[in-house]
């Protein structure tokens, strides 16, 4: 996916030097308010472009149709900045290209409006914030669930995909506020929830600065248990493409969760611990022993008459149903 970024340009860009300059038509390019440059933030070094310009609307919307041609989808930059309706026709032109090409909408936070005829997929803030409390200690593991049913609170159709993530370059590492085990389930939970997980570079490799550059050779175990976790879900139709459904359970504290997965007539129970000891998670179904993510037999303890499993759970686990 390429990275879109069309509500702003440098200060070192020929148009916005001209436009400084106040060389027509390029002056009109941009937001100027008492003759200074507007910009969101801190971002003095990447002035708004003026989207009340035709000149402008039809100059970026070219560069999307050209560029169109190359990338399989767009990451859409700072897409909050810019009204639905332009993006509207971002994809139109697009998709006059490559009618497949995906676009992906930088909107914090979510917002279902910018979904209709604008972007396939969506940046998940309320699982990203709800993880961060969770790893914080200040929300329980059962928020996981309440955020996964918020996308048709909110007003997202079912046909919506959302990025789920734990981290990204525009926030602080998940490690510099939150420790290694509530790391290890809040990507436990991103990789086994619905829709899209995705990695931030870095993550895997235990790293507490964002933005910096890569830390080859950083936490080996951690990057082993990213690679399982991937491996697990590519392999399992189920997690891929299953729905989410909530189930009864009762951990040992608040730091547990568990949740069903199901697709055609199959169905994996997993199991989140957010806390640094293993705990031990009852679920209503008969679960196999074998966790699927690390491929060990794990304890597990079948009750009486059908009245569930008991299971000790390190970070995150992944069942057949028996």
């Amino acid at each position: 996916m390429f990275d879109l970024v069309l509500n702003h340009t440098s200060r070192n860009h020929p148009y916005f030097q001209m436009a400084d300059a106040g060389v027509d038509p390029y002056v009109d390019y941009y937001e100027f308010v008492d003759g200074d440059a507007q910009f969101y933030f801190n971002w003095y070094n990447i002035p708004n472009l003026n989207y009340d310009e035709p000149a402008v609307r039809e100059m970026v919307l070219s560069v999307v149709e050209e560029w169109a041609e190359y990338a399989d989808g767009f990451r859409c930059d700072v897409a909050w900045a810019l009204d639905p309706g332009f993006w509207q026709e971002a994809r139109e032109r697009a998709r006059s290209v490559d009618p497949d090409i995906a676009m992906l909408g930088e909107v914090i936070p979510r917002d279902p409006e910018y979904h209709q005829t604008n972007f396939d997929l969506h940046y998940d803030t309320s699982l990203y914030g709800m993880l961060r409390g969770v790893g914080e200690g200040h929300e329980p593991a059962s928020t996981v669930l309440d955020a996964v049913e918020s996308d048709a609170a909110e007003g997202f159709p079912p046909r919506a995909t959302q990025m789920r993530y734990v981290e990204n370059h525009d926030e602080p590492r998940y490690l510099d506020s939150c420790d290694r085990a509530s790391l290890k389930a809040a990507v436990g939970a991103i990789c086994t929830l619905p829709d899209v997980p995705m990695l931030y570079a870095g993550q895997e490799m235990g790293m507490t600065e964002p933005r910096e550059p890569l830390e080859w050779g950083g936490d080996d175990d951690l990057t082993r248990f990213h690679r399982r976790l991937l491996h697990t879900r590519n392999g399992s139709p189920v997690l891929t493409h299953g729905s989410f459904e909530r189930i009864d359970h009762d951990p040992d504290s608040d730091h547990g969760v568990a949740f069903a997965r199901d697709h055609e007539g199959e169905r994996r129970v997993v199991v989140l611990n957010f806390g640094a000891d293993p705990l031990d998670v009852w679920v209503d179904a008969a679960l196999e022993p074998t966790d699927m993510v690390s491929g060990e037999s794990v304890p597990v303890e079948r009750h009486a008459d059908g009245d569930g499993t008991t299971v000790t759970v390190d970070s995150v686990a992944v069942f057949e149903t028996a």
